[in-house]
């Protein structure tokens, strides 16, 4: 039954994005253009910009300093590679892996660092900036 693998898969991920999310608070949410009714745009001192495409940027914060967030496809047909630039300031990028639950570190950031995010449609994938290793 692939629509059940493909089910199981599903619950899966969100099963290991889940507690993850919960340790943040959220702070805000921003779409691309064409924005759907009732969204926000991001505004010019965001500290994640994306430069075009069909996506939502869910930012997280933790000691209400923003510090992770979540990028998403919102094309549900098509893949897309969403192009960020981050304006955190200096730390190091890390991902969530959902294959392994774990975080692992990606590279160093600075104001300006670009980063391109491939994903599937409909997928999402969370990042944080950190000084020290996240567990």
């Amino acid at each position: 039954m692939p629509l059940a693998d493909f089910g199981a898969e599903i619950n899966k991920e969100i099963a290991a994005f889940g507690p993850e999310l919960l340790k943040l608070g959220s702070a805000d949410v921003y779409q691309t253009a064409p924005l759907p009714i009732g969204s926000q745009a991001f505004p010019d001192n965001s500290p994640v910009m994306i430069s075009e495409g069909k996506f939502v940027l869910g930012l997280f914060k933790e000691k209400d300093k923003p510090n992770a967030f979540m990028v998403v496809n919102r094309d549900y047909k098509n893949k897309a590679a969403a192009e960020l630039t981050l304006n955190f300031g200096k730390g190091k990028l890390w991902v969530f892996s959902r294959t392994k639950n774990k975080w692992e570190k990606l590279q160093a950031v600075q104001a300006g660092t670009k980063i391109i995010v491939p994903l599937n449609p409909g997928d999402g994938q969370l990042y944080k900036i950190a000084g020290q290793p996240v567990r």
